[in-house]
């Protein structure tokens, strides 16, 4: 996995987030533009794979979305984090991540079961480290005002409905889902002597 990029901003000095951000050069343009047609080209030969049935499950392609991962790459802070629900290849492409090592990890079963496993894990683990009284603080987000918790409500409904279409995938592949009754009755008859 490559080294995450520098942003376009923190070449040009930092800035405030009510700031414009710096203008770029015309070396930074011509990089946010190979990154633009890197996203483009991946997201091409993964539809094409996708098409031919080699990859599996869900596609959602970043098609028409390049400038919007590149452009958040060029303004994210060190401090800044990123988080996609889905169309997410784009942002990782963005962020520096190998175009090859991402493509052989969409095509590897037991690597996509892998890693959906470890960001469950790693959601779940953020999600306890909030505390209770944390949950009313206000944040901003792209659609208003709201609470941490409200945040949740929001971002569990969503997650539900993915949550939905990949189990509704994984059993038409003959994948049990790891968290569901039917695996942990599975798991026991095997631990059995």
């Amino acid at each position: 996995m490559a080294a995450p990029k520098k942003s376009v901003a923190n070449e040009a000095g930092q800035h405030k987030a009510n700031d414009s951000p710096p203008a770029f050069t015309r070396e930074q343009e011509l990089v946010a533009l190979r990154d633009m047609l890197l996203i483009r080209r991946f997201e091409e030969k993964a539809g094409q794979l996708y098409g031919m049935g080699l990859i599996g499950g869900f596609c959602h392609l970043y098609i028409g979305e390049e400038a919007v991962a590149v452009g958040v790459q060029s303004i994210k802070q060190p401090q800044d984090q990123i988080i996609t629900g889905y169309r997410d290849h784009g942002h990782m492409l963005a962020a520096g991540i190998d175009p090859k090592a991402l493509m052989a990890s969409s095509n590897d079963k037991a690597k996509v079961l892998q890693a959906l496993k470890d960001s469950f894990a790693h959601m779940r683990n953020a999600i306890l480290a909030i505390k209770e009284s944390d949950l009313e603080k206000e944040i901003k987000t792209p659609r208003g005002q709201t609470t941490i918790r409200g945040a949740f409500l929001l971002i569990s409904g969503h997650y539900g409905e993915h949550l939905g279409q990949s189990i509704a995938y994984a059993r038409s592949i003959g994948v049990v889902p790891p968290w569901t009754e039917e695996r942990l009755r599975q798991e026991a008859e095997k631990s059995k002597p």
